[in-house]
């Protein structure tokens, strides 16, 4: 193995301290707020200089709360546009989300895997577009019945219960086929549709343990690789 963190030997110094500081919080009775959060909170606010510090139980919930007050102080508004690393995780996504706040992924760096401040200045010039994620209008999504072990169909409403999307935008067409197996005229239902630039064919497969759990199986990599044979799409997923 290639040692890469050590971390036993960076808290051992400290390991003495971490024991009495988690026996002390199990002893109080307080796992939440209590008087170790409440001195966490003053010391880490003393040393980053500022009046007040929150803990939160994770990245999300501070995120969420930072964006709300600024809402809250008039410095944002419900549907401005925040902007985020495109490799961000979900959390960031979420956060501005949550506060009706509208996300806008910009490419990160490639050298450095941070937000590029180059981008950031395109997008401010034209802020009508994101020069990496361009604004979709007039999206057309359109459902193709699927078949899940079986073709079902609604017999009160006449229905499909399973469902796989076919999605147009800036003149591209993506095909999701979600869990469908292939059935009898599926096929000629996408080609009707015209060139499909990008699609995504799951491929769990299925087999009789699935079933029998009740398990939604799906197309097996064989029957998806004919498929994307003869729709010849653009890229497959």
């Amino acid at each position: 193995m290639i040692p890469y963190l050590d971390l036993h030997t960076i808290n051992a110094p400290y390991e003495a301290d971490i024991k009495q500081a988690l026996l002390d919080v199990v002893d109080s009775g307080w796992y939440l707020f209590g008087q170790q959060v409440s001195a966490f909170e003053q010391e880490w606010a003393d040393y980053n200089g500022a009046r007040h510090c929150v803990a939160c139980a994770n990245g999300l919930d501070a995120l969420r709360l930072v964006l709300r007050a600024w809402i809250e102080m008039g410095y944002l508004k419900r549907g401005d546009g925040v902007i985020v690393p495109a490799n961000t995780y979900i959390a960031s996504i979420l956060a501005v989300s949550d506060n009706g706040l509208v996300p806008i992924p910009v490419e990160p760096d490639p050298e450095s895997y941070l937000i590029d401040p180059r981008t950031i200045a395109q997008l401010l010039e034209n802020p009508m577009s994101s020069p990496t994620y361009p604004v979709a209008r007039d999206v057309t999504i359109r459902a193709i019945a699927a078949a899940h072990e079986f073709l079902d169909r609604d017999p009160e409403t006449g229905l499909y219960p399973c469902l796989q999307y076919v999605i147009e935008g800036n003149g591209i067409r993506i095909y999701h086929a979600g869990d469908t197996l292939r059935y009898e005229g599926m096929l000629l239902k996408l080609q009707a549709l015209g060139h499909i630039d990008a699609a995504l064919l799951p491929i769990n497969g299925r087999d009789g343990e699935r079933y029998r759990r009740n398990t939604i199986g799906n197309m097996t990599f064989q029957e998806a690789a004919d498929l994307a044979g003869e729709l010849r799409p653009g890229l497959v997923i």
